[in-house]
């Protein structure tokens, strides 16, 4: 007997998953640029292709897709590697054997790789043409989803001086409440359709707001009783930490104007060095005219150490 196989083919699309929700959109463009490679059914071991020669590395094209020919039967393993940092995989990670969707995403983190399980190739029992629009010897369903999320924040202060900029003597102000508004005034929701609570402001007056998708953003900052906004700047998009944001007065707190948030053009001079978050959105605030100043950090030390003092000679006195 003689027995003869023919070649099977393995491919299809890395898309930016816009609402991470691991399902393909019409509107959801392909990631062109992604190196694909193609490994044995261990993840270690390269590929070799029917004529036992390495399988070459394929980048996806302006689509986003890809396709691995000339492939002899097996089992394999695909690889996915963006050219820039700061992508995260959607949910997903179903098995491309057994899961015959043409949308979703197949790969996950396995040992820091987006990776796909393995997949198996066999002639004639590959999705048809009714699946993924070729034939029985090729499968075209393995598909990676990837979002790229953004973030927002920065830091509540008491500008002592009043010159609308921060100085590094001027405190944060602690639980202050921060809320995130889209540009119509309409609370925000995360990259995944989740609403997005209310912040309140750490021990050094900064907040943050991550796993965002991009766009336009209001801050809302409830202020401190008995405080006002100090004098802020219109353009919140400056890309300056140092300035007040908060331009207009409304109900229950002050509003900056709206924040344009996109990938890879955020400021990188503000701390973390990162071209996906903006944290230049901060706000300060006055007293009031009359009245009484929040305590600096010093002050509250010298107030705490004072009773401290008292209670201790108290003691000493009921002793005697």
């Amino acid at each position: 007997d003689c027995g003869f196989y023919g070649p099977v083919s393995l491919g299809n699309r890395v898309w930016l998953d816009k609402n991470a929700d691991g399902v393909q959109a019409a509107d959801e463009i392909g990631i062109a640029g992604v190196d694909v490679r193609l490994f044995e059914e261990d993840g270690v071991t390269p590929a070799t292709d029917m004529d036992g020669k390495p399988v070459a590395v394929v980048p996806t094209d302006i689509n986003g897709n890809y396709i691995f020919s000339n492939l002899k039967p097996g089992n394999y393993v695909v690889t996915y590697t963006p050219k820039e940092a700061g992508y995260q995989l959607s949910k997903g990670g179903a098995d491309a054997d057994t899961d015959p969707s043409d949308t979703d995403s197949n790969c996950k983190v396995i040992n820091g790789k987006f990776q796909t399980l393995p997949v198996t190739l066999m002639p004639g029992t590959e999705p048809d043409t009714d699946v993924d629009k070729d034939n029985v010897n090729a499968n075209s369903t393995v598909d990676c989803g990837m979002y790229r999320p953004v973030g927002l924040g920065s830091r509540i202060w008491i500008d002592l001086d009043g010159n609308g900029k921060q100085n590094n003597n001027e405190p944060g102000v602690p639980k202050a409440t921060v809320t995130l508004l889209n540009a119509d005034g309409t609370p925000a929701k995360d990259i995944f359709g989740q609403d997005i609570p209310a912040q309140t402001t750490d021990i050094d007056g900064k907040y943050f707001f991550g796993n965002l998708a991009e766009g336009k953003y209001i801050v809302k900052v409830t202020p401190p009783a008995g405080y006002e906004p100090t004098a802020a700047v219109d353009d919140p998009n400056n890309d300056d930490s140092t300035d007040s944001n908060g331009t207009t007065l409304t109900t229950g707190g002050i509003l900056s104007n709206p924040i344009d948030l996109t990938w890879g053009a955020e400021p990188v001079n503000d701390g973390d060095n990162d071209p996906a978050t903006n944290l230049t959105i901060g706000f300060g605030f006055k007293p009031s005219l009359g009245a009484a100043p929040i305590p600096t950090l010093s002050e509250w030390s010298l107030i705490l150490m004072s009773l401290l003092m008292a209670v201790t000679a108290f003691f000493r006195r009921r002793e005697r």
